[in-house]
């Protein structure tokens, strides 16, 4: 299945219907393996917030992972992560904490394969003027045949 197609349904229908909403693109970098490979990677993606001027929040996340240097057999990886958000209802700076699940695909020596596992980060949103907001954070998916991700980006978006 397309990772990213689903993280896009995922992200769109965490926040129709939401009070208020965000949707942001990411980038960043970090470090994605399996078992006994791993490298360094460059990261970008898209993430999304419903219920976002409450306490508890709902988050989507897509990233694809693009390999940068490394001894690895893994070109690139998708994953997509969704679950609760935990944050402070501050207007200027928002500290949050995230917890939730993670799916995704790795690709390697022309194969592809899928793992699943728990997703967790945190940061803080800064506004920038009334709609607009960057999110410096960190996030660490931990998943099935001892893959992991564990990444350090900023996302950039608008608030609706």
């Amino acid at each position: 299945m397309p990772y990213k197609y689903l993280a896009l349904f995922i992200v769109l229908a965490s926040t129709a219907g939401a009070q208020r909403f965000e949707i942001g693109g990411l980038a960043g970098g970090g470090g994605f393996g399996a078992e006994d490979t791993s490298g360094t990677y460059w990261i970008a993606g898209a993430e999304g917030c419903a219920f976002c001027n409450r306490k508890t929040a709902l988050f989507a996340e897509y990233n694809h992972y693009g390999l940068a240097s490394g001894q690895t057999v893994i070109k690139n990886a998708d994953i997509v992560s969704g679950g609760l958000r935990v944050q402070s209802t501050a207007e200027r700076f928002r500290p949050y904490f995230d917890i939730g699940i993670a799916g995704g695909q790795d690709h390697f020596l022309g194969k592809a394969h899928n793992f699943v596992g728990v997703a967790m980060g945190g940061g803080v949103a800064i506004s920038l003027g009334k709609n607009w907001y960057v999110r410096p954070g960190v996030r660490l998916q931990l998943m099935s045949y001892l893959h992991y991700g564990l990444s350090a980006g900023v996302s950039a978006g608008y608030r609706f």
